[in-house]
């Protein structure tokens, strides 16, 4: 993701949703609400949809995508669900991530290749991962008040 990485003096939140499921869709109101509250420049949001759920594909992507519009937003969809493994594997998780929510710090540090590197903190709403720590679950003024610490 270049530009992730060219965004790497800012805080970044990075989203992997499903355009469809109904837990996915409360996050994405989540990350709607973020934009509103944190106005800063220093901020720069990534929301990638994967096809998790069997209504999910790029129309649905598309639409969800038109609800927000924020020149610090970026969104892709993912058809292979490329970046759901490799995020499987930096967050120790055993399955495709999704329902996730990440912040990385500012840092000089960036993405190469296949390499992801952790997030600073992160949350999620993972129910069917057995790697997924249950005090990480969603929360929204948690988020809120670690992201705010970062910015």
């Amino acid at each position: 993701m270049e530009q992730f990485n060219h965004s790497n003096l800012k805080v970044r939140v990075l989203a992997i949703l499903s355009p469809t499921c109904p837990e996915c869709l409360q996050g994405f109101e989540m990350v709607k609400t973020l934009l509103g509250k944190f106005p800063s420049n220093d901020l720069s949001v990534f929301l990638i949809w994967i096809p998790m759920l069997d209504e999910d594909n790029l129309e649905a992507a598309t639409a969800r995508s038109s609800e927000v519009s924020d020149s610090r937003l970026t969104q892709a969809w993912d058809s292979s669900r490329q970046i759901g493994k490799l995020f499987a594997k930096t967050l120790n998780l055993q399955k495709t991530v999704w329902n996730v929510y990440l912040v990385y710090a500012r840092t000089k540090s960036n993405w190469d290749g296949n390499e992801i590197q952790p997030p600073t903190f992160w949350m999620h709403q993972l129910s069917s991962d057995p790697g997924a720590d249950s005090s990480l679950r969603l929360n929204n003024q948690a988020f809120f008040r670690k992201l705010s610490a970062l910015l």
